[in-house]
């Protein structure tokens, strides 16, 4: 009978990564699919077993784990974070010269992926109907501007073939694309440094007598409108690995066993017996196939890494981490979340709260 259990237990926690496959994979802890089990959901169990470990976190990345929550929700904020947390981006772009080799389109399309540094919490979404204005107002549009020439440098010497030191403005970067306020958001957005995030991305390259004047207008979207609007380069979680030893390893086969693996995954004790080092250590797909008889590695279920990679204005904590959870309460939980979650994460959606009242 412990045996038993102890193989449910297995197939409820544990995702295994066996030598010719893996097994486990699928959510299987609802309520009465295993006698002896209390699946239902419940508040005050999940506010104990669930919490959020910050492993690191700065302006452009942040990784954390999740522990006691369904892999479920960690997709949904993984979705989230990729198409319906709202940013601004360029939208059109407004070509009065162009004479440079990159074409009127294809300059367009680059420019519009260019990450822009602004609050969308302090803009309204741009409406789209046939009454909207077609230059955009003060509270759903910013104007930014790109104009440049490039000129011989007089200065240059009369033997060099360097087109830094022969020509003035032939690079031209975001850093050269200048904000022009609209309205009273001179006042209002005093205090905004509103701009290209980076401003070290190649826009074009210019020759003397070449000239760009462009007008751009951001407005406020998500990304599953356009990837130019996703707030992520990436965002992804995996299962928490564990490595369980089978049996013993020692002398030259514990070596060996060692070099499977990335530096700190696995440690050798004093009596050159084989231990596995901390789990959240543990380099997934780097292990080799030939050692999968001396250990069997098993992903926890009920517990997440998550990582993701800002590269817009919002930094990730708090305000980022806020629209995230506001766009995740929004979504309609008893129709369309239904048939992507199990009852319990069905649950945990549910009881999850932001830390202020926020409007999109």
């Amino acid at each position: 009978m412990a045996a038993c259990m102890e193989n449910v237990e297995e197939i409820r926690n544990r995702v295994i990564l066996g030598e010719f496959g893996v097994k486990n994979v699928h959510t299987t802890d609802f309520p009465r699919n295993y006698p002896g089990y209390d699946d239902t959901w419940d508040m005050q169990k999940f506010q104990k077993n669930f919490r959020i470990d910050i492993v690191s976190l700065d302006e452009s990345s942040m990784e954390f784990d999740m522990v006691g929550i369904d892999a479920a929700i960690a997709n949904a904020f993984r979705r989230i974070l990729l198409a319906e947390v709202p940013t601004m981006a360029i939208e059109k772009v407004f070509v009065y010269n162009n004479t440079s080799i990159v074409q009127d389109e294809v300059l367009a399309h680059r420019l519009g992926l260019i990450p822009i540094k602004a609050d969308p919490r302090l803009f309204e979404y741009r409406n789209t109907g046939e009454d909207s204005a077609e230059e955009g107002s003060e509270i759903d549009t910013i104007q930014l501007q790109l104009k440049i020439k490039c000129s011989r440098n007089p200065r240059a010497s009369k033997d060099s073939s360097d087109p830094r030191e022969l020509y003035l403005n032939h690079m031209v970067y975001s850093k050269d694309i200048k904000w022009v306020p609209i309205g009273n958001q001179a006042d209002v957005f005093a205090d905004c440094n509103i701009g290209p995030v980076h401003d070290d991305i190649l826009i074009a390259q210019l020759r003397p007598g070449q000239e760009l004047d462009i007008i751009m207008h951001c407005v406020k979207g998500i990304g599953k409108d356009h990837a130019k609007f996703s707030p992520v380069a990436t965002a992804s979680y995996r299962l928490l690995p564990e490595i369980t030893l089978q049996e013993p390893v020692e002398g030259e086969k514990a070596e060996r066993l060692k070099r499977c693996f990335s530096q700190g995954v696995i440690d050798l004790q004093d009596v050159n017996v084989l231990s596995p080092a901390h789990s959240s250590s543990v380099a997934i797909g780097e292990h080799c196939p030939q050692a999968h008889h001396q250990f069997a590695e098993s992903w926890t279920c009920s517990c997440l890494l998550f990582w993701s990679q800002l590269f817009v204005s919002l930094p990730l904590h708090p305000s980022f981490m806020e629209l995230l959870v506001r766009v995740l309460r929004l979504k309609p939980v008893r129709t369309t979340v239904k048939r992507l979650f199990t009852r319990s994460a069905l649950g945990q959606l549910t009881h999850l709260k932001t830390v202020d009242e926020l409007t999109l």
